[in-house]
Protein backbone atom coordinates (compact mmCIF):
# COMPACT_ATOMS: atom_id res chain seq x y z
CA UNK A 1 0.00 0.00 0.00
CA UNK A 2 1.67 3.35 -0.87
CA UNK A 3 2.55 6.12 1.72
CA UNK A 4 -0.17 8.50 1.32
CA UNK A 5 -3.14 5.83 1.35
CA UNK A 6 -1.60 5.05 4.47
CA UNK A 7 -1.60 8.33 5.64
CA UNK A 8 -5.08 8.90 4.74
CA UNK A 9 -6.51 6.04 6.77
CA UNK A 10 -4.63 6.73 9.88
CA UNK A 11 -5.87 10.36 9.23
CA UNK A 12 -9.42 9.36 9.19
CA UNK A 13 -9.17 6.82 11.98
CA UNK A 14 -7.83 9.74 14.54
CA UNK A 15 -10.17 12.02 13.45
CA UNK A 16 -13.16 10.02 14.54
CA UNK A 17 -11.00 9.01 17.53
CA UNK A 18 -10.46 12.71 18.54
CA UNK A 19 -14.53 12.87 18.33
CA UNK A 20 -14.70 14.59 14.97
CA UNK A 21 -18.34 13.87 14.55
CA UNK A 22 -19.68 12.18 10.99
CA UNK A 23 -23.48 12.49 10.41
CA UNK A 24 -26.04 9.89 8.68
CA UNK A 25 -28.52 10.78 5.94
CA UNK A 26 -31.39 8.43 5.26
CA UNK A 27 -34.49 9.66 3.50
CA UNK A 28 -38.04 8.39 3.96
CA UNK A 29 -41.44 9.81 3.45
CA UNK A 30 -42.37 12.41 6.11
CA UNK A 31 -45.43 12.03 8.88
CA UNK A 32 -44.73 8.60 9.64
CA UNK A 33 -42.81 6.87 12.34
CA UNK A 34 -40.52 5.68 9.56
CA UNK A 35 -39.30 9.36 8.07
CA UNK A 36 -36.16 9.84 9.90
CA UNK A 37 -34.67 13.40 10.15
CA UNK A 38 -32.65 14.90 7.21
CA UNK A 39 -29.36 15.84 8.56
CA UNK A 40 -26.46 17.94 7.38
CA UNK A 41 -23.77 15.05 6.26
CA UNK A 42 -23.08 11.56 5.02
CA UNK A 43 -24.70 8.33 4.82
CA UNK A 44 -23.18 6.02 7.43
CA UNK A 45 -19.69 4.88 6.26
CA UNK A 46 -19.95 6.62 3.15
CA UNK A 47 -17.41 9.58 4.36
CA UNK A 48 -14.72 6.84 5.06
CA UNK A 49 -15.00 4.99 1.72
CA UNK A 50 -14.81 8.32 0.16
CA UNK A 51 -11.42 8.44 1.79
CA UNK A 52 -10.08 5.55 1.09
CA UNK A 53 -11.33 5.11 -2.51
CA UNK A 54 -9.94 8.03 -3.26
CA UNK A 55 -6.43 8.06 -1.58
CA UNK A 56 -4.31 8.77 -4.10
CA UNK A 57 -5.99 11.91 -5.12
CA UNK A 58 -5.81 15.61 -3.92
CA UNK A 59 -7.45 14.40 -0.73
CA UNK A 60 -3.90 13.19 0.81
CA UNK A 61 -2.28 16.39 0.21
CA UNK A 62 -5.12 18.32 1.90
CA UNK A 63 -5.19 15.37 5.16
CA UNK A 64 -1.82 15.30 5.67
CA UNK A 65 -1.42 19.02 7.63
CA UNK A 66 -4.89 17.82 9.61
CA UNK A 67 -3.16 14.48 10.35
CA UNK A 68 -0.08 16.06 11.69
CA UNK A 69 -1.97 18.80 13.17
CA UNK A 70 -4.09 16.04 15.00
CA UNK A 71 -0.76 13.67 15.64
CA UNK A 72 0.83 16.89 17.52
CA UNK A 73 -1.73 17.59 19.84
CA UNK A 74 -2.58 13.62 20.81
CA UNK A 75 1.16 13.82 21.42
CA UNK A 76 1.25 16.56 23.46
CA UNK A 77 -2.12 15.30 25.30
CA UNK A 78 -3.69 18.84 24.49
CA UNK A 79 -6.55 16.89 22.29
CA UNK A 80 -9.64 18.65 23.57
CA UNK A 81 -12.99 17.29 24.46
CA UNK A 82 -15.73 17.13 22.23
CA UNK A 83 -17.34 20.01 21.41
CA UNK A 84 -19.61 19.51 18.39
CA UNK A 85 -22.00 22.10 18.43
CA UNK A 86 -25.22 23.31 16.13
CA UNK A 87 -25.32 26.98 15.74
CA UNK A 88 -27.46 29.67 14.10
CA UNK A 89 -26.11 32.87 12.78
CA UNK A 90 -28.54 35.79 11.99
CA UNK A 91 -28.11 37.79 8.60
CA UNK A 92 -24.50 39.49 9.31
CA UNK A 93 -23.41 37.43 11.76
CA UNK A 94 -19.71 35.96 11.98
CA UNK A 95 -17.60 33.02 13.43
CA UNK A 96 -14.28 32.79 14.15
CA UNK A 97 -12.05 29.41 13.22
CA UNK A 98 -8.92 28.45 14.95
CA UNK A 99 -6.63 25.54 14.53
CA UNK A 100 -8.04 22.30 14.11
CA UNK A 101 -11.88 23.80 13.73
CA UNK A 102 -14.59 22.20 11.81
CA UNK A 103 -17.72 23.81 10.24
CA UNK A 104 -20.46 22.43 7.85
CA UNK A 105 -23.05 25.17 6.77
CA UNK A 106 -26.53 23.09 7.18
CA UNK A 107 -28.55 25.89 5.68
CA UNK A 108 -28.26 29.58 4.61
CA UNK A 109 -25.93 31.14 2.73
CA UNK A 110 -22.03 32.33 3.70
CA UNK A 111 -18.91 33.31 2.82
CA UNK A 112 -15.74 32.04 4.40
CA UNK A 113 -12.16 33.92 4.90
CA UNK A 114 -8.93 31.96 5.17
CA UNK A 115 -6.68 34.21 6.66
CA UNK A 116 -3.97 32.33 7.51
CA UNK A 117 -2.70 28.44 6.73
CA UNK A 118 -4.90 26.33 4.96
CA UNK A 119 -7.83 25.32 5.14
CA UNK A 120 -9.35 21.66 3.84
CA UNK A 121 -12.34 21.21 2.18
CA UNK A 122 -12.57 17.17 3.55
CA UNK A 123 -15.91 16.35 1.59
CA UNK A 124 -14.54 17.36 -2.10
CA UNK A 125 -10.45 16.79 -1.35
CA UNK A 126 -9.24 20.23 -1.92
CA UNK A 127 -7.73 23.22 -0.08
CA UNK A 128 -10.47 25.87 0.26
CA UNK A 129 -10.03 29.31 -1.11
CA UNK A 130 -11.81 32.17 0.01
CA UNK A 131 -15.27 32.71 -0.89
CA UNK A 132 -18.58 31.09 -0.47
CA UNK A 133 -19.56 27.85 1.48
CA UNK A 134 -20.77 24.54 0.07
CA UNK A 135 -23.98 23.66 1.77
CA UNK A 136 -22.83 20.07 3.36
CA UNK A 137 -19.13 20.03 2.70
CA UNK A 138 -17.08 19.65 5.92
CA UNK A 139 -14.29 22.18 6.35
CA UNK A 140 -11.52 21.80 8.61
CA UNK A 141 -8.78 24.37 9.65
CA UNK A 142 -5.46 23.23 9.57
CA UNK A 143 -1.46 23.47 11.05
CA UNK A 144 -1.45 26.69 11.62
CA UNK A 145 -4.69 28.04 10.02
CA UNK A 146 -6.95 31.18 10.91
CA UNK A 147 -10.41 31.34 9.31
CA UNK A 148 -14.05 33.44 9.37
CA UNK A 149 -17.22 32.68 8.63
CA UNK A 150 -19.30 35.18 7.73
CA UNK A 151 -23.06 35.24 6.74
CA UNK A 152 -25.08 36.46 4.30
CA UNK A 153 -28.65 35.41 5.22
CA UNK A 154 -29.67 33.60 8.52
CA UNK A 155 -27.20 30.31 8.49
CA UNK A 156 -27.17 26.80 10.15
CA UNK A 157 -23.59 25.41 10.98
CA UNK A 158 -22.33 22.18 12.76
CA UNK A 159 -18.95 22.94 14.16
CA UNK A 160 -16.06 21.77 16.46
CA UNK A 161 -12.90 22.53 18.15
CA UNK A 162 -11.16 25.80 18.09
CA UNK A 163 -14.81 28.04 17.07
CA UNK A 164 -16.14 31.26 18.73
CA UNK A 165 -19.22 33.03 17.54
CA UNK A 166 -17.92 36.92 17.12
CA UNK A 167 -21.39 38.02 16.14
CA UNK A 168 -25.39 37.36 14.97
CA UNK A 169 -25.48 34.00 17.16
CA UNK A 170 -29.70 32.96 17.50
CA UNK A 171 -30.10 31.44 20.83
CA UNK A 172 -30.36 27.13 20.30
CA UNK A 173 -33.52 25.64 20.24
CA UNK A 174 -34.78 23.42 22.53
CA UNK A 175 -38.61 21.76 23.23
CA UNK A 176 -38.80 19.02 26.20
CA UNK A 177 -41.56 17.60 23.44
CA UNK A 178 -39.03 17.17 20.41
CA UNK A 179 -36.11 14.88 20.62
CA UNK A 180 -33.27 14.31 18.57
CA UNK A 181 -34.82 10.57 17.75
CA UNK A 182 -37.82 11.89 16.57
CA UNK A 183 -37.84 11.78 12.51
CA UNK A 184 -38.89 15.61 12.75
CA UNK A 185 -36.17 16.83 15.07
CA UNK A 186 -34.22 18.28 12.34
CA UNK A 187 -36.88 20.11 10.69
CA UNK A 188 -38.71 21.32 14.03
CA UNK A 189 -35.22 22.94 14.61
CA UNK A 190 -34.62 24.32 11.40
CA UNK A 191 -38.08 25.91 10.66
CA UNK A 192 -37.80 27.57 14.34
CA UNK A 193 -34.14 28.57 13.14
CA UNK A 194 -35.03 30.21 9.89
CA UNK A 195 -37.39 31.78 11.46
CA UNK A 196 -40.93 30.08 9.84
CA UNK A 197 -42.72 28.05 12.80
CA UNK A 198 -42.82 28.90 16.61
CA UNK A 199 -43.36 26.67 19.65
CA UNK A 200 -46.64 26.75 21.32
CA UNK A 201 -44.61 27.61 24.45
CA UNK A 202 -41.07 29.19 25.06
CA UNK A 203 -40.09 25.12 26.51
CA UNK A 204 -42.74 23.44 24.01
CA UNK A 205 -43.43 22.73 20.32
CA UNK A 206 -46.67 20.29 20.27
CA UNK A 207 -45.94 18.49 17.54
CA UNK A 208 -48.63 16.78 16.89
CA UNK A 209 -51.34 19.51 17.30
CA UNK A 210 -53.18 20.30 14.58
CA UNK A 211 -53.05 23.24 12.73
CA UNK A 212 -55.62 25.92 12.20
CA UNK A 213 -57.24 27.57 8.22
CA UNK A 214 -56.31 31.09 9.69
CA UNK A 215 -52.50 29.88 11.49
CA UNK A 216 -52.00 28.07 7.86
CA UNK A 217 -52.33 31.36 6.21
CA UNK A 218 -50.56 33.21 9.10
CA UNK A 219 -47.81 31.07 7.92
CA UNK A 220 -48.04 31.12 4.08
CA UNK A 221 -47.99 35.29 4.93
CA UNK A 222 -44.92 35.32 6.71
CA UNK A 223 -43.20 32.82 4.57
CA UNK A 224 -43.64 35.18 1.26
CA UNK A 225 -43.05 38.20 2.95
CA UNK A 226 -39.56 36.46 5.01
CA UNK A 227 -38.91 35.20 1.06
CA UNK A 228 -39.65 38.18 -0.73
CA UNK A 229 -38.37 41.35 1.54
CA UNK A 230 -35.76 39.35 3.89
CA UNK A 231 -37.74 39.80 7.14
CA UNK A 232 -40.91 39.63 8.68
CA UNK A 233 -42.80 42.61 9.53
CA UNK A 234 -46.55 41.52 9.60
CA UNK A 235 -47.99 41.76 13.12
CA UNK A 236 -51.23 40.45 14.73
CA UNK A 237 -54.29 42.35 13.91
CA UNK A 238 -55.40 44.23 16.64
CA UNK A 239 -59.23 43.36 16.46
CA UNK A 240 -59.39 39.92 14.84
CA UNK A 241 -55.68 38.64 14.81
CA UNK A 242 -55.48 36.71 11.72
CA UNK A 243 -57.29 39.26 9.66
CA UNK A 244 -54.02 40.90 8.93
CA UNK A 245 -52.27 38.06 7.43
CA UNK A 246 -55.12 37.30 5.36
CA UNK A 247 -55.10 40.65 3.34
CA UNK A 248 -51.83 40.65 2.68
CA UNK A 249 -52.34 36.60 1.75
CA UNK A 250 -54.96 37.92 -0.54
CA UNK A 251 -53.46 41.14 -1.75
CA UNK A 252 -50.05 39.54 -2.57
CA UNK A 253 -51.80 36.65 -4.46
CA UNK A 254 -50.84 34.13 -1.84
CA UNK A 255 -54.87 33.07 -1.86
CA UNK A 256 -57.81 34.44 -3.56
CA UNK A 257 -60.42 36.77 -2.48
CA UNK A 258 -62.63 34.24 -1.38
CA UNK A 259 -60.81 33.77 1.64
CA UNK A 260 -61.70 37.04 3.13
CA UNK A 261 -65.39 36.02 3.28
CA UNK A 262 -64.49 32.80 5.40
CA UNK A 263 -66.83 32.60 8.64
CA UNK A 264 -64.85 32.61 12.20
CA UNK A 265 -65.98 29.26 12.41
CA UNK A 266 -63.90 28.58 8.57
CA UNK A 267 -60.70 29.89 10.32
CA UNK A 268 -61.07 28.20 13.64
CA UNK A 269 -61.30 25.35 12.09
CA UNK A 270 -58.58 22.42 11.25
CA UNK A 271 -56.90 22.68 7.83
CA UNK A 272 -57.01 19.47 5.81
CA UNK A 273 -54.00 18.34 4.36
CA UNK A 274 -54.99 19.57 0.77
CA UNK A 275 -56.11 22.86 1.30
CA UNK A 276 -52.42 23.61 2.91
CA UNK A 277 -50.63 22.77 0.04
CA UNK A 278 -53.11 25.19 -1.83
CA UNK A 279 -52.21 27.58 0.67
CA UNK A 280 -48.51 27.45 0.59
CA UNK A 281 -48.15 26.33 -3.18
CA UNK A 282 -48.71 30.46 -3.33
CA UNK A 283 -46.15 31.11 -0.94
CA UNK A 284 -42.70 31.51 -2.98
CA UNK A 285 -42.68 31.68 -6.78
CA UNK A 286 -43.13 28.56 -9.22
CA UNK A 287 -39.30 29.35 -10.07
CA UNK A 288 -38.90 27.78 -6.45
CA UNK A 289 -40.85 24.45 -7.42
CA UNK A 290 -38.07 22.84 -9.89
CA UNK A 291 -38.84 19.35 -10.72
CA UNK A 292 -36.31 16.40 -9.07
CA UNK A 293 -38.63 13.35 -9.36
CA UNK A 294 -40.30 11.38 -12.03
CA UNK A 295 -43.84 11.84 -10.93
CA UNK A 296 -46.47 10.20 -13.23
CA UNK A 297 -49.99 11.94 -13.57
CA UNK A 298 -51.91 9.95 -11.15
CA UNK A 299 -48.60 7.80 -9.85
CA UNK A 300 -50.28 9.28 -5.86
CA UNK A 301 -52.07 6.69 -4.85
CA UNK A 302 -54.91 8.98 -3.68
CA UNK A 303 -54.58 12.15 -5.65
CA UNK A 304 -55.31 12.20 -9.54
CA UNK A 305 -54.39 15.43 -11.36
CA UNK A 306 -58.12 16.39 -11.32
CA UNK A 307 -58.24 15.95 -7.95
CA UNK A 308 -59.04 19.39 -6.01
CA UNK A 309 -55.66 21.03 -5.34
CA UNK A 310 -54.07 17.90 -7.64
CA UNK A 311 -51.91 19.92 -9.97
CA UNK A 312 -50.66 21.89 -6.85
CA UNK A 313 -50.08 18.47 -4.68
CA UNK A 314 -48.37 16.78 -8.09
CA UNK A 315 -45.99 19.60 -8.14
CA UNK A 316 -44.68 19.75 -4.82
CA UNK A 317 -44.08 15.68 -4.74
CA UNK A 318 -42.08 16.51 -7.95
CA UNK A 319 -40.16 19.19 -6.27
CA UNK A 320 -39.55 17.27 -3.12
CA UNK A 321 -41.63 18.82 -0.84
CA UNK A 322 -44.14 16.28 -0.21
CA UNK A 323 -43.38 12.69 0.21
CA UNK A 324 -46.34 11.21 1.82
CA UNK A 325 -46.97 8.45 3.67
CA UNK A 326 -44.58 5.24 3.57
CA UNK A 327 -46.81 4.54 0.69
CA UNK A 328 -46.74 7.85 -0.64
CA UNK A 329 -50.90 8.15 0.24
CA UNK A 330 -51.55 11.87 0.29
CA UNK A 331 -54.60 11.46 2.45
CA UNK A 332 -55.38 14.88 1.01
CA UNK A 333 -58.79 15.24 3.20
CA UNK A 334 -57.47 15.01 6.64
CA UNK A 335 -55.60 17.36 8.99
CA UNK A 336 -51.87 18.17 9.14
CA UNK A 337 -50.00 17.50 12.03
CA UNK A 338 -47.46 20.52 13.36
CA UNK A 339 -44.17 18.07 12.61
CA UNK A 340 -45.51 17.79 9.20
CA UNK A 341 -46.19 21.46 8.75
CA UNK A 342 -42.04 21.73 10.35
CA UNK A 343 -41.27 19.35 7.82
CA UNK A 344 -43.11 21.10 4.09
CA UNK A 345 -41.63 24.56 5.70
CA UNK A 346 -38.37 23.74 5.70
CA UNK A 347 -38.09 21.80 2.55
CA UNK A 348 -39.63 24.77 1.01
CA UNK A 349 -37.55 27.28 2.25
CA UNK A 350 -34.13 25.29 2.09
CA UNK A 351 -34.17 23.23 -1.09
CA UNK A 352 -31.08 21.02 0.31
CA UNK A 353 -33.76 19.05 2.34
CA UNK A 354 -36.12 18.17 -0.24
CA UNK A 355 -36.56 14.56 -0.98
CA UNK A 356 -36.11 12.70 -3.65
CA UNK A 357 -38.28 9.45 -4.94
CA UNK A 358 -40.16 8.08 -7.99
CA UNK A 359 -43.84 7.40 -8.99
CA UNK A 360 -44.64 5.76 -12.18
Amino acid sequence: MRKPVIITIIALALALAIGITVFAVTKSAAGTSDDPVVTRGYVNGEFSQTLISSAAAPIDSTLTAAYDSALSAAKSGSVPADTTARRAIAKGGSISLGEGASITMVSGTATLTVSAGTVSDVTSGTAAASGELTSGHRYIVCTGGKAAVGTQTKSVFITSGAVSVTGGAIASVSFKDVKSTDWYYDYVISAVELGLVNGTTPTTFSPYGKLTLASAIKLAACMHQQYTDGKVTLTNDKDIWYMSYVKYAVSEKIIDGSYAGKTAKEYKSDVTREEFAHIFYGALPKSEYTAINSVNDNAIPDVTVASPYGSEIYTFYRAGILTGDSKHNFNPGSSIQRSEVAAILARMMDSTLRQSLTLK
